[in-house]
């Protein structure tokens, strides 16, 4: 009788403390998450238009698909060093590794747009990434990450390393063969 009153004793403190009671993101990084899943999907729109418009020997599919590689690279790159700066506790806010990695990454983005768009709507610019300017999508991918790092910087470790794996999940770029 007394070990269950000692268990019933420790499972009401845990709940009144919040323990396994699952916290609500917060509103900044749901905006963060969202800003960088909607400049990777527009990215990847491209690509069922690429994979329709040429077949895989023709150099223009090789060149794009190429690009697209790179890119992905690039990205997978920069989310893996948010999700190791989120796992370590670094302040990203002052990595300027994290900063090199966005800049990489927006340069092979970069690259892919203006072949992309190219090939499959001759130049025309319809999406908001490829009117941003390069600096403004360093900026979308720097401030959005940081504010994910500050929302779970002050965490312990095991709160740290799972948010960091659910962010590289949800963030991370497709290979060509999986966008359909």
């Amino acid at each position: 009788m007394r070990s269950k009153l000692a268990l019933l004793a420790v499972v009401s403190m845990l709940l009144a403390l919040g323990a396994g009671c699952p916290k609500e993101t917060p509103p900044a990084v749901v905006k963060a998450g969202n800003a960088l899943i909607e400049s990777r999907d527009s990215v990847t729109v491209l690509i069922p238009r690429i994979k329709k418009a040429f077949k895989e020997t023709d150099p223009n599919y090789i060149q794009a698909r190429g690009l697209y590689d790179k890119t992905m690279a690039a990205n997978n790159a920069w989310v893996h060093s948010l999700k190791m700066g989120i796992q370590d506790n670094q302040d990203l806010d002052k990595s300027a590794a994290f900063k090199e990695q966005a800049q990489k990454a927006i340069d092979a983005t970069d690259a892919f747009l203006k072949c992309g768009k190219t090939l499959t709507e001759g130049g025309v610019r319809l999406y908001s990434l490829s009117i941003v300017g390069g600096a403004e999508i360093v900026k979308i991918l720097v401030e959005n990450g940081i504010t994910i790092w500050k929302a779970y910087h002050a965490e312990n470790e095991a709160g740290r390393l799972a948010k960091a794996d659910r962010y590289a999940k949800e963030l991370m770029w497709k290979t060509w063969e999986e966008v359909k």
